[in-house]
Order: C-alpha cells, then sequence, then structure tokens
C-alpha cells in the first residue's frame, strides 16, 4: 500500500504528462487507496488528466467509489458532473445503492441527475425507488422518473402511472409516454382514454405514446385525432410512420384513407427535413394517383432527398397516367435533377410512352442525363435502341462506356455478347472489370440455352481478355478449326489458352490434339499440357504420363508430371514414383512426391509416407509430410 501512496504524490506534479501516467496507472492497482486523489484528479486543469482519472476510478469499480463520488453529484462543474455520470454508468449496478441515496437528495437537481444515471444503469433494482419519486415535489424529478419507468416495461407499474395521469399536465404526459412504452392492451386502453383530452400537451403525449407503442390499433385513434384539429398532423405524422415501420406488410392504404392529401402537402411545404420526408413516404403508402402532379414538383426541391423520396413514392404509385413526367422532359427550363429523376421514373415504371423520351436522351448533349436515360433503359429494345447502345460502347466517356454494358447485362442482350467481348480489352480498368463481369453473366445464359463458350469458367480475366482476341466464336464447332490454329500461334500465351480451351471443348479428341505439345520450345506450355492430360485422366494420358517419367526433362518438368500423376490418383503409378526418392538433395522433388502421394491416397501411399517420415530431417519436407499424413486420418 505504501507503493500506492507513493505514486499518490505524483498526481501533484508540475508535468502534466506525469500526472496523466500516474493517473492511469492507478487505475490497474484496484486500490481503495486511490479514490480520493482520484476524484480529486477529476478538476484536473488538464483534460487528459481527467479523464485519465475518471478511467481508472471506473477500472477500481466498488462500490466504494460510487459511494465517494457522491458529494460531486451537486457540483456545478458541468465537466466534472460529465465524469461522475460516466463513471456511475460504467459501474452499472455496484452505483445503484449510492443513487437510490441521492433520491433523497434535497438538491432538486442532485434528484434528477440520480435518475438520469439510474437510466444509463438500467437496474430493476431501482424501480421501487422510482414509483415514490413520482411523488416528488418538483415535477420535472417526477416526470423523468415516469420516463424511466416506462423504459423497463413492467406491467406492474401500469396502476402507478394511471394513478398520476389527473396530476399535473407534465407529469401526465411523462406517464403516458410511459405507458406507451410499456405497450400492453391495459396501457394502451388508458393512453386512448386521453384522446379527447382538454390540453394540447396531454393530446401531443398521447399522440406520441401511441407512436412509441407501435401498435396498428394506434392508427384509428391517431386519424380520429387529426380529424378533430389540423394542428397535430405533424405528430401525428411521425406517430403513424414509427407504426407503419414497425408493421410495412399490413394494407396501409386501406388503413390511412381518411388521412387528408392537403394535410401532407401542407407538412411537406412548412416543415423540417424529417417531417417532409415522412410525407412524402406516407403519399407513397396511400397510392393515390390524384398525388403524382404534386410529386413530380418535388423533383426540383432543393432537398436532393425529398426529390428521391417523391421518385420513390410515384414508384409505388405506379400511376396509369404519365404525363406530368412526360412534361417535364418537354420543358425546355426543367433543371438537370428534374429530367434525371424523371428519366429514372421512366425506367422503374416501364411504360412503353416513355421509350421515345429515353431515345431521345440517350444522346443528350448531358453525359449524366445520357447515363441516366441508359439505366432506365427497359425491355423490349427496338433495333433502333440497340443499334444506339451499340454505338455507346464506342463513346469518348468511360462512364458512358461502363453503364452500357451495365444495361447490356441488365437487359441479357445476347446478340451483343461479341461486342462486349471487345471491351475486355478497353484502356480503362474500370470499364475491361465490367465488361468481363457482363461478358460471363451474358455467357452464363448461352450455356443454359445449350451454347457453349470454351473460355468463361476456366481462365483468369486476363486470359479472357487474349483469348478473345483471338478466338470470338460462341459455339464449338465453329471455335475448333480456330484452337487448333491457337495450338501453333507465335504467342506462346496463345498455345497455353488454345490447350486449357480445347480440354472444355472436345475432351475426347483433346489428348490426340495436344500430344505434339509436349515438344513445344517453351517450358510454360509443355507445363500447361502436362496438367491437361491430368485434368483429361484417361489410360492413354496417364501411360503418356508415366513414360515421361523416364524421360530426360528438366527438374521442373519433373516435379509437374510428378503432381499430374498423383491428381489422377492411381495407386499403380506409386512404383514408378519410388525410384526418385532416391535423390537426396532435391527438396522440390521430394515435396512434389509427398503431394503425389498425399492425393492418391490408399495403403500403399501411407506407408511409403511413413518410411520418409521416419528418416527425414528437412523441416519444410517435414512440415508437408505432418499435414499429407494427417489428411489421411481425416
Amino acid at each position: 500500500m505504501s507503493n500506492v501512496n507513493e505514486i499518490i504524490k505524483d498526481l501533484e506534479n508540475e508535468d502534466e504528462t506525469i500526472r496523466r501516467f500516474v493517473a492511469e496507472d492507478l487505475g490497474y492497482t484496484h486500490s481503495e487507496e486511490a479514490i480520493i486523489p482520484l476524484i480529486y484528479s477529476l478538476g484536473d486543469k488538464s483534460r487528459s488528466v481527467a479523464e485519465a482519472a475518471a478511467d481508472s476510478l471506473s477500472m477500481i469499480g466498488t462500490e466504494a467509489v460510487a459511494k465517494s463520488l457522491l458529494p460531486l453529484l451537486s457540483t456545478e462543474n458541468t465537466s466534472i458532473r460529465n465524469h461522475v455520470s460516466e463513471i456511475l454508468s460504467t459501474l452499472g449496478e455496484q452505483a445503484v445503492p449510492t443513487l437510490l441515496i441521492a433520491l433523497e437528495n434535497e438538491d432538486q437537481s442532485v434528484r434528477q441527475f440520480a435518475i438520469d444515471s439510474l437510466g444509463k444503469v438500467q437496474s430493476t433494482q431501482s424501480i421501487p425507488a422510482l414509483l415514490k419519486s413520482l411523488e416528488d415535489s418538483d415535477v420535472n424529478v417526477a416526470a423523468v422518473a415516469a420516463e424511466l419507468i416506462g423504459h423497463f416495461q413492467q406491467e406492474s407499474v401500469i396502476p402507478n402511472l394511471v394513478s398520476h395521469l389527473e396530476d399535473d399536465s407534465w407529469l401526465a404526459g411523462a406517464c403516458l409516454r410511459a405507458l406507451g412504452e410499456i405497450g400492453t392492451e391495459e396501457a394502451f386502453q388508458a393512453v386512448v382514454n386521453y384522446k379527447n383530452a382538454d390540453d394540447p400537451l396531454l393530446v401531443l403525449s398521447v399522440i406520441r405514446a401511441l407512436g412509441i407503442a407501435m401498435k396498428p390499433e394506434g392508427v384509428p385513434y391517431l386519424l380520429e385525432i387529426v380529424g378533430q384539429s389540423s394542428m397535430y398532423t405533424e405528430e401525428v405524422i411521425r406517430s403513424i410512420q414509427m407504426i407503419i415501420q414497425k408493421h410495412p406488410h399490413l394494407d396501409w392504404k386501406k388503413e390511412l384513407a381518411s388521412l387528408s392529401l392537403d394535410d401532407l402537402y401542407q407538412v411537406i411545404e412548412q416543415s423540417n427535413e424529417e417531417l417532409r420526408l415522412m410525407a412524402v413516404q406516407l403519399l407513397a403508402t396511400l397510392q393515390i394517383e390524384s398525388s403524382v402532379p404534386y410529386l413530380v414538383r418535388l423533383f426540383a426541391d432543393d432537398n436532393r432527398q425529398i426529390g428521391k423520396a417523391a421518385l420513390k413514392a410515384i414508384t409505388a404509385i405506379a400511376p396509369l397516367n404519365i404525363q406530368p413526367v412526360l412534361e417535364i422532359l418537354d420543358h425546355a427550363e426543367a433543371t438537370m435533377i428534374e429530367k434525371g429523376n424523371s428519366l429514372d421514373l421512366l425506367g422503374r415504371l416501364q411504360k412503353e410512352e416513355g421509350k421515345p423520351y429515353l431515345m431521345r436522351y440517350l444522346n443528350s448533349d448531358d453525359l449524366t442525363l445520357q447515363r441516366i436515360a441508359i439505366d432506365a433503359l427497359f425491355l423490349p429494345i427496338s433495333e433502333k435502341m440497340e443499334q444506339n447502345l451499340l454505338q455507346k460502347l464506342d463513346a469518348s466517356s468511360s462512364l458512358i462506356r461502363m453503364h452500357t454494358l451495365l444495361a447490356i447485362g441488365r437487359l441479357e442482350l445476347l446478340s451483343m455478347i461479341d461486342q462486349v467481348i471487345l471491351l475486355l480489352s478497353d484502356p480503362e480498368e474500370e470499364v475491361s472489370q465490367t465488361a468481363d463481369v457482363i461478358f460471363s453473366d451474358l455467357a452464363s445464359i448461352q450455356q443454359k440455352q445449350g451454347k457453349i463458350h470454351p473460355f468463361v469458367n476456366f481462365f483468369d480475366k486476363d486470359e479472357r481478355k487474349l483469348a478473345f482476341e483471338f478466338f470470338s466464336a460462341q459455339n464449338h464447332t465453329e471455335i475448333l478449326p480456330q484452337l487448333k490454329r491457337g495450338l501453333q500461334d507465335s504467342n506462346w500465351n496463345i498455345r497455353k489458352i488454345a490447350i486449357k480451351a480445347l480440354v472444355n471443348t472436345v475432351p475426347q479428341q483433346a489428348p490426340a490434339l495436344l500430344l505434339p505439345c509436349f515438344k513445344d520450345e517453351r517450358e510454360d506450355v509443355i507445363v500447361v499440357a502436362i496438367h491437361a492430360y491430368a485434368n483429361l485422366g484417361t489410360s492413354a494420358c496417364k501411360e503418356h504420363l508415366q513414360q515421361m517419367l523416364g524421360e530426360n526433362q528438366s527438374q521442373r518438368l519433373l516435379y509437374e508430371t510428378i503432381l499430374a500423376l498423383g491428381k489422377i490418383g492411381d495407386e499403380e503409378t506409386i512404383p514408378l514414383l519410388l525410384p526418385f526418392l532416391e535423390n537426396k538433395e532435391d527438396v522440390y522433388i521430394k515435396l512434389s512426391l509427398i503431394e503425389a502421394l498425399g492425393n492418391i491416397g490408399g495403403a500403399t501411399a501411407l506407408k511409403v509416407l511413413k518410411e520418409i517420415y521416419e528418416t527425414e530431417e528437412n523441416p519444410e519436407v517435414l512440415e508437408l509430410l505432418e499435414q499429407t499424413l494427417a489428411s489421411f486420418i481425416e
């Protein structure tokens, strides 16, 4: 303990850094001797020291900390009070006894602070004391207690809350909101009984309580309230929206039919942004076609979020008449945002009368409107529109090329697949990546329709790009002659691609076609041929690879041949592999043998692996051996 006292002395050091380090260290001691000095440090002129002291008091975390903080609940120093609040909430249940004592304090601000802190702790131990606080002489304290009681959602407290509904309207309002939070049938009925109160403050509390309860059966009462006075429209909208969000799948269109459009329009024109959005969303819920012209006007709203919400609302309404939308696109003075939202809407609604407008804006001088028009296209696509799209693939703007590709993919325009292939070599990486994704999607559809493309699922993007520069046909009967020529191409990468494509396209003919590739001047090509034979896995392929084991070939080719035979997985191959174990110095060959034996599997392979393990000393080889032997156990 003397060591702690020595450390404490440095809390008064002139150096701020030392004081901060000391404040931090005292938390790790968990010593109650440090509590009072740390509490004094909450008022340190250095913010970092005060924060370190608060953190350390939380770390000590005993009831003694809470008791020692009790006198500070009445401090007027906001910074210290904030630290005290944070510490008490961190202490949790340990702080409750002290906070319950504070509820008896003469100072109203201390009592209210204690209730706020109990709200952060959320301990049911505090409920009896909070119910007593409903009788507090200060109505603000009583109201805060009521709000907190509601958070616990305990049915047993409903009579206590109801008994105060005839008290001061401020407290009664808090009790109503608490009942809404409890949300049981008994609590709900207690709330709606006050819907016709003379006091506007109580009516507002009823509205808010019904929103908090989020019960669909609260909506008729909310509509009744707003029907009697439009002064409550904003709060009613807020509460109805809360209920709708909780129960989005109910038929709200019928339920809300009595809601006044004019009241909603007034909220949109005059309220804050949050309520404006809610009102627009309610128009979407109501799905009244007569509101479409008004919603279209909102495309020009200064707040873009309102315009987007109006766009979604019209989409939900799905009006039969889209003339208000077309008029914007005909209006020379309409802003780019208005026109953009209108084009977007044409794509969402997919009405034929909108297609001429989309066609017109495909050729707009404004690239943004061009892009939106491309994104809005929908089926069926006319021949003229298809030709226009093909031209967009050659546009100077990479953004237009990319969005055209996305439209081709979205609309599944298989007739454009060869043009998509060309963009795999686009100089803009984002465009070429998009082309690759769209091509793969279209080719997948073709395969489902009985067509085969040998490059789709078997190559990485860079190989596909190169392949399509040489082999663009989409049917294997047409592409086979090209692939045969590809085996002789001067570009060795093309020879590799042709080997893989032949295996994917004509596996029965491939072994004979690929045989000359084993004499290729480029080792990389031979390696691809070796693994092509392994993938084909026929007896002729296996025999050819076995013969290669006896040939004088490079270390790399021997390594790859061993691995390929392992892939084929024939136990008869094992005797042919054993002689290579005599090469003690070549680690890579040994590693390939172990991997091959692991792939072959079986009792013979296991026996050989165990024999290698008994004499092996190389760490890398031993690690692979252990992994391979473990796979046999699995």
